[in-house]
């Protein structure tokens, strides 16, 4: 498998990213909706990341704050191959998150 394609999740994603997520096992919770998740990606900048391959998505990672703690959590790839990309995905999102920590003290 060739290195996937990392972009942000649009809004027109939530479906197939719910339907990846379903497929990778996650049982989903009473708050995993495409209404919630659209309302995430309009509110988040940019911390709903996807992995793309050979036309279709194979991985999630999604980052959040927790009690002003930056977290990164939701991480989750189908194919076995495309897991060694994993700290990739995974550092991007800590990188969008520390840049927003920075703006936000600022303000």
């Amino acid at each position: 498998m060739s290195d996937p394609r990392i972009r942000e999740g649009q809004p027109e994603d939530c479906d197939s990213v719910l339907a990846l997520w379903r497929l990778a096992g996650v049982r989903p919770s009473v708050t995993d909706t495409p209404e919630r998740l659209r309302l995430f990606i309009e509110k988040s900048g940019g911390l709903l990341l996807l992995a793309e391959a050979a036309g279709q998505r194979v991985g999630t990672v999604l980052g959040g704050w927790i009690s002003g703690a930056a977290i990164s959590t939701g991480l989750r790839f189908i194919r076995l191959q495309a897991s060694r990309h994993r700290p990739r995905m995974v550092g991007e999102i800590e990188r969008r998150l520390r840049t927003e920590e920075r703006r936000a003290s600022m303000r």
